[in-house]
């Protein structure tokens, strides 16, 4: 399974002054409870969507790589 990192999220945000969850999902364009499901794993079984992911490197300025990770679902 493919998730966001939160370390490497919020690592990130207090490197661009971005302080809440709330304002970075504002700078992202999406909605907060879209932001807060995805960092806890529950935007779906393939994992964030594309364009979550797209929107949150453009504002924090890093790569797919630099805040996603895979873990083992043992299947």
């Amino acid at each position: 399974m493919i998730r966001l990192s939160q370390v490497d999220v919020l690592a990130r945000m207090g490197a661009h002054g971005i302080r809440t969850k709330k304002e970075l999902a504002i700078k992202m364009g999406i909605l907060p409870t879209h932001l807060s499901a995805a960092l806890k794993g529950r935007a779906g079984r393939h994992g964030p969507g594309a364009k979550v992911v797209d929107r949150l490197c453009y504002v924090l300025q890093c790569q797919p790589g630099e805040v996603l990770e895979h873990i083992n679902s043992g299947t």
